[in-house]
């Protein structure tokens, strides 16, 4: 089996564990630099989008994509596709808030 499929049955054991204890699991993605994303593959980021969506469908979750479409500038990273502690700091806040909306 390739990475990918040992990566996904991983996530989809976990995701079921966390449900069996009556926990509402939430998959989201985390910022990246948009410079960055210009040179992604387009086809690489739609198929792990539409994997995401997939394995949200099929477990009833929700998945918050921050990855390409975001407000964080460059002095919030600490390389393309990993914040530093500001951005992180920023991000966590913004997680919060939707966690409390999203208990409500």
């Amino acid at each position: 089996s390739t990475e990918k499929e040992l990566v996904k049955k991983e996530l989809n054991q976990l995701i079921v564990a966390l449900k069996n204890e009556g926990k509402q699991p939430i998959l989201f993605s985390t910022p990246t630099f948009k410079e960055y994303n210009t040179f992604l593959d387009s086809s690489i980021i739609n198929n792990t989008l539409i994997d995401a969506e997939m394995l949200c469908k099929e477990h009833d979750i929700e998945f918050w994509d921050y990855a390409i479409n975001n407000d964080f500038i460059k002095n919030e990273f600490f390389n393309p596709d990993h914040l530093n502690k500001k951005g992180a700091a920023r991000f966590s806040k913004i997680l919060d808030s939707r966690l409390k909306l999203y208990n409500n």
